[in-house]
């Protein structure tokens, strides 16, 4: 397994690699394998019915799902995750959109960020289905390439890209009013981390720290004090690194593959107090 830019989700005591750019990240792949973080087994389980990478992914109501993407353009299909086998679509979204970040909170996923080909896309997302979705907020800064965590009555976004450059900005999306605001700045512009949540501890780790040929990704993870709206440095990865899947499974964090010049086949984790 080597890739970049998948979904990835926790699925009992494993974790599903979905999608993604392939080991070359000259296209999208449609391979979905099982990784065992306890023997560092990693085996092919499924694919989906269209590769995409740069997609949203969430556990609705027990199944896996994936939202968006692209592939040979900008998708709007939801494919619901059969392990084993081939998925199958459940239905579309709205508007085609790829460089979007999803989480399921509630009994319900979110979809926001992202882009559609011509324009970033500030609607944020809720489906119980996969198949109906209600327009929920709005963004206050649209962006594509954010982090993205959710906690109980809200979610956080994290940096992003906007008009070709990074952003600090932190959005907290009310789930209960809709109402999506700034709330803190990140210490520096950053884009295509990833976040999660530890010991209830906020996590942002890796990155962009800036875009370009070569871009430069950064090895900091950082813990982020919603009530003070500030962030203290708490670890490095071994190496920089971005466009990594997050997961939490046993209370551990896992980040799987990833870029730093090239595809990355390492699974990295993080371990929240001890």
């Amino acid at each position: 397994m080597a890739t970049s830019r998948p979904v990835v989700l926790a699925d009992g005591s494993t974790m599903l690699c979905i999608g993604g750019l392939a080991p070359t990240g000259a296209h999208s792949t449609s391979a979905i394998w099982r990784v065992n973080p306890t023997t560092g087994r990693v085996t092919a389980d499924g694919s989906l019915v269209d590769a995409v990478h740069d997609a949203g992914g969430a556990v609705l109501r027990g199944q896996d799902i994936v939202f968006g993407g692209g592939g040979a353009s900008v998708d709007s299909t939801v494919q619901l995750v059969s392990p084993g086998r081939t998925g199958r679509v459940v239905g579309h979204l709205p508007t085609p959109r790829a460089d979007l970040v999803a989480v399921g909170s509630g009994g319900a996923a979110y979809v926001a960020g992202g882009f559609d080909g011509r324009a970033l896309s500030g609607t944020v997302l809720r489906t119980t289905d996969g198949q109906h979705f209600a327009d929920v907020a709005a963004l206050a800064v649209p962006v594509r390439y954010p982090a993205v965590v959710a906690v109980p009555h809200a979610i956080y976004l994290f940096g992003g890209e906007r008009g070709g450059a990074l952003t600090d900005v932190v959005q907290r999306i009310n789930l209960a009013s809709g109402m999506t605001t700034v709330v803190a700045h990140l210490p520096i512009a950053l884009g295509h981390a990833g976040a999660l949540v530890l010991d209830g501890t906020i996590l942002v780790a890796g990155g962009k720290t800036r875009l370009g040929s070569p871009p430069v990704e950064t090895t900091s993870v950082l813990a982020f004090d919603p009530a003070r709206g500030t962030f203290r440095r708490v670890g490095s990865l071994p190496r920089p690194a971005s466009d990594f899947g997050t997961a939490v499974v046993g209370g551990v964090g896992y980040l799987l593959g990833g870029e730093n010049a090239e595809n990355l086949s390492t699974i990295v984790e993080i371990h929240g107090r001890r």
